[in-house]
């Protein structure tokens, strides 16, 4: 099934985005400067629902550490997005794909050791 998951958001076709290891949980990818608007809308328009995008936030004003991490779920066909950090969360919030698109581009290149996509349940 992890393969038919990988095969899913296309990742072995996109530019700039790498899987480099996976478990039965999750697939922990890279991205690079050379991953473009077009092929992270390409990813971001094939993510199914009932999985999570995790990456981080470089950008985000400091509360504890610096950065966020932000976690982004699909629901009815819309994004929901949570941030995070030592010590806090903010609640769940709205996302349009157009600005879930630019905030993954603009943080490529301080998420490359953090972008994974993630499941609730164990991927076999």
């Amino acid at each position: 099934m992890l393969q038919n998951i990988i095969n899913r958001f296309k990742l072995r076709n996109l530019k700039g985005l790498k899987v480099l290891n996976y478990d039965e949980y999750y697939v922990e990818i890279k991205i690079s400067n050379e991953s473009n608007i077009e092929e992270i809308t390409k990813f971001i328009n094939s993510f199914p629902e009932k999985f999570q995008l995790n990456f981080f936030d470089n950008f985000h004003p400091q509360i504890s550490d610096p950065g966020a991490y932000v976690f982004v779920q699909k629901q009815n066909n819309n994004f929901i997005y949570q941030l995070g950090n030592h010590g806090w969360s903010s609640n769940w919030e709205s996302i349009n794909s157009k600005d879930l698109i630019n905030y993954i581009y603009k943080n490529r290149s301080y998420t490359t050791e953090y972008f994974k996509i993630s499941s609730n349940k164990k991927m076999e």
